[in-house]
């Protein structure tokens, strides 16, 4: 794995916190890709639409403490506010990958599990 730490807005930072903490211990900690809850998903899709933020193509990583967004331009745009980084991003990292490449790079918010 090739990773890299991207930096939040103020603005965005407290509400990524917010998706932590109503995330935390969901489906009473049995939270996992086999056993996934439509309603968790709904509701998590609907977390990252209110932020103007999506997972199209990546919802199939979500699981406690790893919540997936879209490395889409716009996505992180709005997560940094910094055009600069984002630029450097897809010229290096994400230049080649398309909305519904399912085998490309991944964009987690990472936190901490209720286990």
């Amino acid at each position: 794995m090739i990773a890299t730490v991207l930096k939040p807005t103020e603005t965005i930072f407290p509400k990524l916190n917010q998706i932590a903490r109503d995330f935390f211990c969901a489906e009473t900690g049995r939270f996992d890709r086999e056993r996934l809850l439509a309603s968790t998903l709904a509701a998590y899709i609907n977390a990252l639409s209110g932020l103007g933020l999506d997972c199209e193509s990546s919802w199939r990583q979500l699981i406690e403490s790893v919540y997936p967004i879209d490395p889409t331009p716009e996505n992180l745009l709005k997560l940094t506010g910094n055009w600069t980084e984002v630029a450097a991003l897809m010229a290096t990292e994400l230049g080649q990958t398309t909305r519904y490449d399912f085998y490309g790079p991944y964009l987690f918010l990472l936190t901490e599990n209720s286990d």
